[in-house]
């Protein structure tokens, strides 16, 4: 062990003075050099000076000047350097970054006198390989090239100084991604910009802005993307299925502002425990295809979005894609969402047991302009190839004239329920099931506007399956046309029919009424007092999924005005609607 100095210089009696021993003497100084640090202004002084032997430290006071935050130590390496941030004194050594939990990215000439392009490449060359926290100071940095790393060495985390505070602009012609990060796991992107410069003719078309393709326990936190093509942050796998699904993917608190010119926002693709919470995307635009603001796109699971905020696109939250066969995502879910300015606000597709939930859906007629599917593509509820999905909206409004408020082409098992919908006012079909729909509930708890005397008229129905529409603070009602003597019944919350003679006639027979639910209670009138309806008493032998009437007095009831009623149930035990 290595006497202090204070032992092997101490004072002896002035009659006997101390002699120091030289071998302590020897080996303190050796102590001393191999442990301290050769200081040097910059990086560059490294070049320039020859470090004695014995010292195996050399510490910088900054990159480019001292006190400019590019200091660091570096020590002596054993053997020559391999790395671009490895250097070499004009004594031959060579010298590395030594080992520390944070690095600021000064260290690496950015912002601090390097070259933009090169400054980033070394430091982000150095923290995928070591490991580590990067921290990025405040500025634009100006990136001539696209940044793409595959198979990272080690955990990392690049760190901004703040959205809109840490800031790297593209300026290169751009490849498929700003940033594209592969084949990589255990990293955190945080509180920083990409402005992919878009707008700038100058850049190219470009694509994403940042892109990651396969990993696990990925992190994508307060970073905002603007001004690019494509998608904003999307994870996926290019080998699609072949490699499973990959773990605890999360974005939060981001925001992507695109171009009003067919972008998406954030888009998962074959993960588990996916998270898209409380980030911001606007400006999508709604003139193009897909423009999806938050999507779980294909083959997820568990996967969960929350709080978001969005406005102005074509598909607000959307899980999902007709590019995947069914189920392409299972148990993904959606919470307390706010969606403004969507052509399609709330949309699934092709995914089984999913579930979104929105607080506020408005249409926001001012981001209509130039939009050329205006009145004629317009769902707050689109479900399309998908079992068993519960949607719910707090406050729907601003789907109105021409628009549905829910589409269901080929919806089974599932429910929407609607807390309150404001409509100023529906004039045209606003719920459209689609021929393979089937066993779907969707519910209107409270309807704000304009009320219509027989709600169904407004459901476009090419279902041949029950569905039932459920207006909850109305009785609901339906006119329909009396065809070969018979009338189907598919929503067992309808109480009401008026009925019309077919083709027109004067008189018309009703002797069958297909469908109904065992004990559902109908009250039967005419539409007009100018044509008569004879409900006939137990017909002769019904077709298939039909069921005879049985009138008091075992006669026939005629409707001859408007004011005539006739309340019939249907009981399924005995398969006959039976007057009450």
């Amino acid at each position: 062990m290595v006497e202090l100095a204070a032992n092997i210089w101490a004072d002896g009696p002035s009659s006997d003075p101390y002699e120091p021993d030289k071998a302590q003497i020897r080996a303190w100084g050796t102590f001393v050099e191999q442990n301290a640090a050769w200081n040097l202004l910059n990086v560059a002084a490294i070049g320039s000076n020859s470090i004695p032997d014995g010292m195996n430290f050399i510490r910088t006071a900054g990159y480019a000047t001292s006190s400019d935050g590019g200091g660091a130590l570096y020590v002596r390496l054993e053997a020559p350097g391999t790395e671009p941030w490895q250097k070499q004194s004009s004594d031959g050594a060579w010298w590395d970054i030594a080992e520390q939990q944070e690095y600021a990215a000064e260290i690496f000439g950015l912002g601090v006198g390097g070259v933009d392009t090169a400054s980033w490449e070394l430091a982000a060359g150095f923290i995928t390989k070591r490991g580590g926290t990067l921290r990025v100071p405040a500025g634009e940095f100006t990136l001539t090239n696209d940044w793409s790393v595959t198979s990272t060495a080690a955990p990392f985390r690049i760190v901004g100084a703040g959205k809109d505070v840490t800031i790297f602009k593209r300026a290169d012609t751009g490849t498929f991604a700003f940033w594209n990060i592969v084949s990589s796991s255990d990293y955190v992107i945080a509180d920083l910009t990409l402005n992919c410069q878009r707008s700038n003719v100058a850049v190219g078309a470009g694509s994403h802005a940042l892109r990651m393709d396969r990993g696990d326990r990925i992190t994508v936190r307060r970073v905002k993307v603007t001004d690019y093509t494509d998608t904003g942050i999307i994870y996926f796998d290019t080998a699609d299925a072949e490699n499973g699904l990959h773990d605890d993917i999360r974005v939060i608190e981001c925001e992507c502002d695109g171009m009003n010119s067919a972008n998406n926002g954030i888009l998962l693709n074959n993960t588990r425990r996916g998270l898209m919470s409380f980030n911001k995307v606007i400006n999508l635009g709604r003139q193009g295809a897909p423009q999806f603001a938050v999507q779980f796109k294909a083959r997820n699971v568990d996967g969960k979005s929350f709080g978001n905020w969005i406005e102005n696109c074509r598909g607000g939250v959307a899980i999902g894609s007709t590019e995947v066969a069914s189920p392409s995502n299972v148990n993904c879910h959606s919470s307390f969402e706010i969606v403004k300015g969507a052509t399609r606000a709330l949309r699934i597709t092709s995914s089984n047991f999913c579930t979104i939930h929105a607080e506020i859906v408005d249409m926001d007629e001012a981001s209509d302009a130039g939009n050329p599917t205006e009145d004629t593509d317009e769902h707050a509820v689109f479900l399309n190839q998908v079992d068993n999905c519960v949607i719910r909206i707090g406050h729907l409004r601003g789907y109105e004239d021409t628009k549905y408020i829910v589409a269901m082409p080929t919806a089974v098992g599932c429910s929407v329920l609607i807390d309150t919908w404001r409509n100023v006012p529906q004039t045209s079909k606003f719920l459209d099931l689609g021929a393979a729909a089937s066993g779907n509930v969707i519910e209107v708890k409270n309807y704000v506007g304009t009320r219509f005397d027989f709600m169904m008229d407004l459901v476009q129905d090419a279902s041949a399956s029950q569905n039932t529409f459920i207006l909850a603070d109305d009785v609901m009602a339906q006119r329909t046309t009396i065809a070969s003597d018979a009338i189907t019944i598919r929503n067992p919350a309808v109480a009401r029919y008026r009925l019309d003679t077919e083709s027109a006639a004067a008189t018309d027979n009703l002797t069958y009424i297909a469908g109904g639910t065992d004990g559902q209670v109908v009250f039967l009138t005419t539409t007009s007092d100018a044509r008569d309806v004879v409900i006939v008493y137990n017909g002769a032998a019904p077709p298939a999924g039909h069921a005879p009437l049985f009138l008091k007095g075992a006669v026939n009831r005629t409707l001859g005005t408007i004011n005539d009623i006739v309340a019939v149930m249907f009981s399924s035990f005995a398969n006959k609607w039976i007057e009450i």
